[in-house]
């Protein structure tokens, strides 16, 4: 006599399939990124089917963040990130209610409710000494503090320079005078902070 077929063995018969349906994590390549709203435009960095995939607009981009600090950039059309999809939808998340949330939306693990991780996968500026780098095209600068920061650093190599030259003009008019100079150059420099221009 057979034995009927439990909701159990159904289950477990086509897991294989249920699992290959659930998008968790992937490779996307940024399409076009939109600084005011810090989300991009993207697609699958992996063929889909016969095409490059469809384009998911809006996506989050969630740079690092905790403990009131926090690390931000822009991304550039080519750049490819790290994509990971919500258990749930975003609709669910984030409507703002309290927890239990009532459900906004039955999507699940859907492509259209990723967020994306910056990440680097090709060459990165490194120190085999494990300090820290940070990379940033030759024509922008970095923002310490807020996003409003605007005094600049002083390179301790053109201080110097400028005050070796100063102490030079005071000890000839020191000389002409009979008299020392007293003046001697300090300590200009971080050894915490350095730059290459």
């Amino acid at each position: 006599m057979n034995q009927r077929a439990t909701l159990a063995d159904l289950f477990l018969a086509n897991a294989p399939a249920t699992r290959e349906g659930i998008e968790v994590a992937g490779y996307v390549v940024v399409v076009e990124y939109h600084a005011a709203t810090r989300t991009a435009d993207v697609r699958s960095a992996v063929q889909i089917g016969d095409g490059p995939g469809p384009i998911v607009y809006g996506v989050p981009v969630q740079h690092p963040e905790g403990g009131g600090r926090s690390i931000t950039w822009g991304l550039d059309a080519g750049d490819v990130l790290l994509g990971v999809v919500r258990s749930r939808s975003h609709d669910e998340i984030d409507d703002g209610a309290e927890v239990p949330l009532t459900p906004a939306s039955s999507r699940r693990f859907d492509w259209s409710d990723q967020v994306l991780l910056p990440s680097g996968r090709g060459t990165l500026p490194y120190r085999e000494d494990g300090q820290m780098v940070i990379g940033l095209p030759s024509a922008e600068a970095v923002y310490i503090g807020t996003a409003a920061a605007a005094e600049y650093l002083t390179r301790n190599d053109l201080v110097r320079t400028n005050l070796n030259a100063i102490k030079t003009a005071l000890d000839t008019i020191a000389a002409a005078a009979g008299v020392a100079n007293s003046y001697a150059v300090s300590a200009t420099r971080s050894d915490r902070i350095r730059v290459d221009s």
